[in-house]
């Protein structure tokens, strides 16, 4: 595992203690999870533009398909 040093204002460290403890976890709990979810839409929008990019040339052919009766 590793670690990542984030430097936070007083209040702000707070806050985020506070948020960890009515989720009941810890702190570290609570970064994790919102790195992975950071991660997770990184990579779903990666993933989308990719798509994108791969059926751009395929829009009049899906055009085409909408105008038969």
């Amino acid at each position: 595992m590793n670690a990542i040093v984030i430097p936070l204002s007083q209040d702000t460290a707070e806050k985020v203690a506070r948020i960890a403890g009515e989720r009941g976890v810890s702190v570290e709990t609570l970064m994790s999870d919102v790195a992975v979810h950071m991660v997770e839409q990184f990579e779903a929008r990666e993933l989308y533009l990719r798509e994108a990019e791969r059926g751009r040339h395929e829009v009049e052919l899906a055009l085409e398909l909408l105008r038969r009766p």
